[in-house]
């Protein structure tokens, strides 16, 4: 994760990577920039000629985090937690520049926001939420600059709870934290390593 952080607004050689995090040995940075390329986190943006070699600069994978839905009904749990955190690994870059770059002003003259809205929904009640909710979107997306205007970007997570708060089913244990669900998967991240 350190060295997502270290790319949040920036691209940067393996030597840069390995300057700021100076106690991270070299082959163990050189493997793990390798398994953020390999899981789209991370991608190659330029390579340069030093010295009869290529260096490679290396960015965050911010492309990758905009799948179609039919991509990601083909892909396994590992493959969609890696896009995930693509997805995720963008919407962080995104905050630290908007914190890097602040002046000042309040959140709401920013026009900065994040919140959570729990909800049920049937399929039906979704897709009709969709159609409401996307129209205004692509309405917003299509207005040009102006000096009044500031770029916005609006990302969305829909996340299914599994399980259910009144009956407990097979899909899910209602009672597990996401802090436990987060350990279980970081474990299992370091037993590949």
């Amino acid at each position: 994760m350190r060295i997502v952080f270290a790319l949040l607004d920036q691209n940067l050689t393996p030597q840069q990577i390995g300057e700021l995090l100076e106690d991270v040995p070299q082959a163990t940075l050189y493997r793990h920039i390798s398994k953020l390329v390999e899981g789209l986190v991370l991608e190659i943006v330029e390579e340069r000629p030093v010295r009869g070699t290529v260096e490679k600069v290396y960015s965050l994978n911010k492309a990758a985090a905009n799948f179609d839905l039919t991509d990601l009904e083909k892909v396994s749990n590992e493959d969609l937690m890696r896009y995930f955190t693509s997805f995720t690994v963008g919407l962080m870059a995104d905050f630290a520049r908007y914190v890097r770059y602040r002046k000042g002003a309040g959140y709401a003259e920013n026009m900065f926001s994040f919140r959570q809205i729990p909800f049920y929904a049937t399929p039906e009640e979704l897709t009709e939420l969709g159609n409401e909710m996307y129209p205004a979107l692509l309405k917003a997306s299509e207005r040009l600059p102006a000096p009044d205007r500031k770029r916005l970007v609006y990302s969305s997570v829909l996340i299914p709870v599994p399980g259910n708060p009144l009956i407990q089913t097979e899909e899910g244990n209602p009672d597990e934290s996401a802090s436990d669900v987060l350990d279980e998967h970081s474990e299992e991240i370091t037993r590949e390593e």
